[in-house]
């Protein structure tokens, strides 16, 4: 899926910007022609966005986050850190607080 293909799937409904305060940003879209769920779509400092996912993504399944699956994603973001990498974490749900984490980027 490219860039064409998301603006031909998605409209924006509504923004958060980032601020250097909550350290994240979000943004509501709607699918286009479809009448289903409104979607969040988060990036952000890890520990920020983790604190509104309560999923994790595994192999597009969507299971619950354990506390010791969330160790695993804190030891790899820190091992991402030490490499110089900045570190954005991702997340999608239907309402913030019920997010699905989907991984690392840096």
């Amino acid at each position: 899926m490219d860039l064409d293909d998301i603006n031909d799937t998605y409209v924006r409904t509504k923004e958060i910007p980032f601020s250097s305060e909550q350290k994240w940003m979000a943004v509501k879209c709607a699918l286009k022609n479809q009448d289903q769920e409104d979607i969040y779509f988060m990036k952000g400092a890890f520990k920020e966005v983790m604190q509104h996912c309560t999923m994790f993504n595994n192999g597009g399944i969507a299971l619950p986050l354990t506390p010791q699956q969330k160790a695993s994603y804190a030891q790899e973001e820190k091992c991402m850190g030490s490499l110089g990498l900045r570190v954005l974490a991702l997340a999608s749900g239907p309402e913030l607080g019920r997010l699905t984490f989907l991984g690392l980027v840096g």
